[in-house]
């Protein structure tokens, strides 16, 4: 279990921090049914409730009843800034919304500065006890922001499956704050939303009895608890190669859609130009629409699923990567196939019905062009990754033969 042992005061407090910052029963922050003086899991008091209801920012700070662990403010994460229909595709059938995400999260922030959090984390210190800062997803950015803006008044940050910071708030980071990250592989969050996460110990925790397919499961279930749970350490280097090829991933899958998009376009255009289209030719190049649609979907799916076993395997990373290399880019392969296949039959059909084929725009070609190309170079940069840390694993085990 890496450097998270069961036996740990870190892994025990922690196991009480994920059921505190995730939805749950009444003790979780989600709840919104909290009072000052109200007990929790027997271990904490809530001293204090911090709610703005314009942003939907709610936390709260707590300290321990017996004295053996630190003061916490646990921050809520899935607030008032969207609803579940507005999420990114790829966390289910929800459309992207990254930057309204974004940009709620940062009027969380200022909710919290102007409602007296940081006040109430230097209250506790002037008691001397340094707090805890915790918060899952959203939370677990504005934790982050809370490190950047007085790191002093925090003893440890603690992060589940929490979206990035900027790079800008990274970069203003100043602080020595004992920092811990946890995150599922499975889950999109951490790895497509916010650029940055502030330096610590990142481990990597999954329970492979919740369904890949389950979303909010992953996102959201309890695991530090169970005993199948896996968790262990990775590299900081790792993780923001896999955040990297997540979103190249990305914006290929939005160039592939641009361009079907515009064929889609240039087939309705010459179909209501010319008054004597037949319906024959029409239906042909719907039918191939849907085909090549559903073959481009496939691909994707399965490049998610590449991806996830690269992060879940326990073999060489290496060999993984150079599995998960073979995989995407065959699957980039189908669908740069697909795309092409597309566009000859809305050539031809056009030309045959004696039209003339607006060609889609050389601009489109060139980015689509271009995020094929970035795709590649983060494949090469994991296999680059992998087989240096292969090489250090190496001398490590010759030097201690010495």
């Amino acid at each position: 279990m890496s450097s998270l042992n069961q036996q740990t005061a870190r892994y025990q407090r922690d196991k009480l921090y994920e059921k505190l910052a995730k939805p749950g029963k009444n003790y979780s922050v989600y709840s919104n049914k909290h009072y000052p003086g109200e007990i929790l899991l027997g271990e904490y008091q809530v001293e204090e409730i911090f709610q703005d209801k314009d942003s939907g920012f709610y936390a709260l700070g707590s300290v321990s009843t017996s004295g053996k662990n630190p003061p916490v403010l646990v921050i809520r994460g899935f607030g008032n800034w969207g609803s579940l229909e507005d999420f990114p595709r790829e966390f289910l059938p929800y459309k992207d919304i990254s930057d309204v995400v974004m940009t709620q999260s940062d009027s969380h922030l200022q909710a919290a500065k102007k409602i007296g959090v940081i006040e109430w984390l230097r209250n506790q210190v002037s008691k001397g006890e340094k707090p805890d800062v915790v918060g899952q997803s959203l939370g677990g950015k504005v934790a982050q922001q809370l490190a950047v803006e007085v790191p002093e008044y925090i003893d440890s940050l603690i992060t589940f499956n929490s979206i990035g910071i900027s790079s800008q708030e990274f970069e203003n980071y100043q602080g020595e704050v004992a920092i811990f990250h946890y995150i599922n592989p499975v889950d999109f969050v951490p790895y497509v939303l916010g650029d940055k996460f502030l330096p610590g110990t990142i481990f990597q925790v999954y329970n492979p009895t919740i369904k890949t397919s389950d979303f909010l499961g992953q996102h959201n279930n309890l695991v530090l608890e169970k005993a199948d749970t896996v968790i262990k350490e990775v590299k900081i280097e790792s993780f923001y190669w896999v955040r990297e090829l997540y979103q190249s991933i990305r914006s290929y899958r939005r160039m592939v859609q641009k361009e079907v998009e515009e064929l889609n376009q240039i087939a309705k255009q010459d179909d209501e130009d010319d008054e004597v289209s037949t319906n024959k030719s029409s239906q042909a190049i719907r039918q191939q629409f849907d085909v090549s649609l559903q073959a481009v979907q496939q691909e994707f799916n399965n490049i998610t699923q590449a991806i996830r076993q690269e992060l879940l395997a326990n073999t060489d990373r290496k060999s993984a990567a150079e599995l998960l290399q073979q995989r995407v880019s065959s699957s980039v392969e189908v669908i740069q196939k697909e795309i092409e296949i597309l566009s000859v039959t809305v050539q031809q059909e056009i030309r045959d019905s004696g039209r003339t084929f607006k060609s889609f725009s050389q601009r489109l070609k060139e980015e689509l062009k271009d995020s094929v190309g970035m795709v590649k170079q983060k494949l090469e940069k994991l296999l680059q990754v992998e087989t240096k840390s292969k090489i250090q694993q190496e001398l490590d085990v010759k030097s201690d033969r010495i």
